[in-house]
């Protein structure tokens, strides 16, 4: 009927409405400590926008110069117009002075170090049929040319053997360690987070982190299916997408077929294994990409999408171990999980643990009323049971070995 055509014509007007509105308000949240709820907010009501060179009066994006455009864009409220091929002299208005070294080089912080471990200790976990102990150890080779990560600047890869990259590992990696953090807290709260709060918990946590990236894992046939399903072979999950498909990708990524990380995978699928509710996997992928969209904020800059290799078979589970001292100064070691014929997954059972406390600083920074000791043992609960099921589905029968760099 006529009626009925103009009522759904409405509706669609009006639907169309929320979604362009729901994109331009801040997704931002904050804590209200004192009778435990969560409020929306913008996000300049808690900090200013954090950027690398914020006492500046007028500063230059590092990729700021647009050729095509031929356009200079600035901090300032104007672009300046320059030639093509313009020679230009910059320069930065302080309000402080920064101090030059003689060497006129300035420091920057960078994700690695160095710790004087110069043995190798191996210990068999569990046996089974993959590597042997003299494997392993020629696997690791000389402990002095092992490198070093500061735990507390870089991210957390997936365990699984699907990359010849060194890493710091553990299952899912950082944003499994941030589903656990967010369990963590409803358990002790009886809270139950919605999708805008575990956006405005991520905005949060990259901008108070050191880590100068946060990781999140897919692979090549994840990005296939989801690529057939939104019609559009060359998907690429970093730009924001039109507003029209926002929601449509958004809750695509939801779907289990459509994440290339097993852990993810299987936290979406039955979470009941894992020891989580159902829809606490989708607040973080929520979270994760709400923030990776909104090229209004600089923390999404930090977000980082991993395509891997496909899922292949193991020979070993490694567990990485370091001395205190080096453990003290926040460094461990990183690990290559594919090493010629051998293939790996790799555990970081000890720094782990201090990713983890970051988190429970943060949570209970933005909430005062968290025992952090408790906090931090569910956290280190929820880490050894998704360890389990991990070790269960992924790389059932292989051996176990501990490898202790001292």
């Amino acid at each position: 009927s006529t009626w009925g055509c103009f009522l759904f014509m409405f509706m669609w007007l009006i639907i169309q409405f929320v979604i362009v509105l729901f994109q331009l308000l801040p997704t931002t949240c904050f804590f209200n400590c004192s009778n435990n709820k969560f409020y929306p907010a913008s996000y300049d009501e808690q900090s200013q926008v954090l950027t690398k060179f914020q006492a500046g009066k007028s500063v230059l994006e590092p990729t700021s110069f647009i050729e095509e455009e031929n356009t200079l864009q600035t901090k300032t409220p104007r672009d300046i117009r320059v030639g093509r091929g313009s020679k230009m002299n910059l320069s930065c208005q302080c309000t402080a002075a920064v101090p030059i070294p003689i060497n006129n080089k300035l420091t920057m912080e960078v994700p690695f170090g160095v710790c004087a471990a110069n043995e190798v200790k191996i210990v068999s976990v569990s046996t089974g049929t993959g590597m042997t102990e003299d494997d392993v150890r020629m696997v690791v080779g000389n402990p002095l040319l092992v490198k070093w990560a500061k735990v507390s600047s870089h991210h957390f890869s997936d365990w699984e053997p699907r990359t010849d990259s060194p890493l710091l590992g553990t299952p899912g990696g950082d944003i499994v360690e941030f589903i656990s953090m967010l369990d963590a807290f409803e358990h002790l709260t009886g809270a139950r987070f919605s999708w805008w709060h575990c956006t405005g918990i991520m905005f949060e946590l990259l901008r108070r982190t050191n880590k100068l990236t946060f990781y999140l894992a897919t692979d090549a046939l994840a990005m296939e299916v989801l690529g057939d399903y939104m019609g559009d072979p060359d998907l690429d999950l970093r730009p924001r997408p039109t507003y029209w498909r926002y929601w449509t990708q958004l809750f695509s990524l939801l779907r289990p077929e459509h994440n290339g990380c097993r852990i993810l995978k299987g936290m979406l699928r039955d979470p009941g294994s894992y020891g989580i509710r159902d829809g606490l996997a989708q607040c973080a992928i929520i979270g994760f990409y709400s923030v990776l969209w909104d090229k209004s904020r600089l923390e999404g800059k930090k977000l980082r999408i991993v395509s891997l290799d496909p899922p292949t078979q193991g020979h070993a589970i490694i567990k990485l171990k370091s001395s205190e001292a080096c453990m003290a100064r926040g460094l461990a070691p990183l690990f290559k999980p594919k090493r010629g014929e051998f293939s790996m997954f790799v555990v970081h059972e000890d720094a782990v643990s201090l990713l983890r406390s970051e988190l429970v600083s943060l949570m209970t920074r933005l909430h005062g009323r968290l025992d952090p000791t408790q906090f931090l043992n569910k956290m280190k609960s929820n880490g050894e049971k998704f360890l389990s099921v991990a070790m269960a589905e992924a790389a059932p029968g292989i051996p176990v070995y501990e490898v202790h760099l001292l």
